[in-house]
This record gives structure tokens, sequence and C-alpha cells, in this order.
């Protein structure tokens, strides 16, 4: 999108995603189960995007796109990690307002350039929100056959002891 930056996510940044992670993630078809208490929910969750975001940001994958010279305008985020060389995609966020304008497909596509990723490459999305299913790069990987839901890798990725 020429008329946005994508960057990395900094800590001024970290309030807004947590957030908007949070309460998408809430709103999702995984998260629509009965019994599901929303303390248990929020602080089960916070733990553990507390343990995947500063590993995508070590690694370079924890990015934001922003209007230019605006840093606190977001459009969307997304964050995501390289395992064993496969991409994987814990979360994408775009604002209802920047909604159908590419905001994902060129977060995926920073993310897929970055590290010498392939089109036609399998992808891993281990977090599904109530919007995912509408982002066309998702569609086309998932009617290709390469894109890949596996809800259990958020954990497997984690580091042991995350949960306590």
């Amino acid at each position: 999108m020429p008329n946005s930056e994508i960057r990395q996510i900094e800590k001024a940044d970290l309030k807004y995603v947590c957030q908007s992670w949070l309460y998408d993630y809430q709103e999702s078809p995984e998260m629509a189960m009965p019994g599901l208490i929303n303390d248990d929910y929020f602080g089960y969750q916070h733990k553990l995007i507390d343990d995947i975001i500063p590993r995508a940001s070590a690694a370079g994958t924890a990015y934001i796109m922003n209007e230019p010279g605006q840093k606190h305008i977001y459009r969307g985020w997304m964050i995501a990690e390289p395992f064993a060389g496969l991409p994987v995609v814990h979360f994408i966020k775009v604002k209802k307002g920047a909604m159908n304008q590419g905001v994902a497909t060129a977060l995926m596509a920073r993310f897929y350039e970055d590290f010498g990723y392939t089109k036609e490459q399998n992808c891993v999305y281990t977090h599904s929100a109530k919007d995912i299913r509408r982002f066309s790069w998702l569609q086309k990987k998932i009617k290709d056959g390469n894109g890949v839901y596996l809800p259990w890798f958020k954990y497997t990725l984690a580091k042991p002891g995350w949960e306590g």
C-alpha cells in the first residue's frame, strides 16, 4: 500500500496491539465455547500473548501498518514468526475503516519478503478471529490447500512454563 508505512511494533504500540488481540479473539468462533469465563479467558490469553509477542519482536516479525508520518494512526498489525522454514501467523488485525484495502495482504507480503517465503508455500495460522476468513490472502491459501489452521501450534511454540 503506497500510502502506508509498515514497521516493527514498538513498546508504545503494545497496549493497542494487546487490547485489540484480546477483544477480537474473544469474539472468534474458536472462543465461542459454552462455559468459558471472561476472567479465565483474559488471564490465560494474556499470558499466551505475553509469550508470543517477544518471540515475534526478536524475530523481526511483529509488524504494524500506520499512516505515513503518523506513527500512532494504525491501519493494522500482524504477529507472526518463522518456524523451521515455515511461516506461522499468530494474529492479524485490520481496523474496520481499513478493511478491503489490502492491509492484511501488504503485511503478509512484507513477512514473506523479509524471510524469502514463496507465495506457494504453506502458511500456518494459529488464531482464528471473526474477520480472518475475509482476508483475501488467506482465502486464496485455503483454496489452494496452503493455508493450514493449527490452533494447538501456538502452544507448541511457547516456552515451557508460559502458563505459570
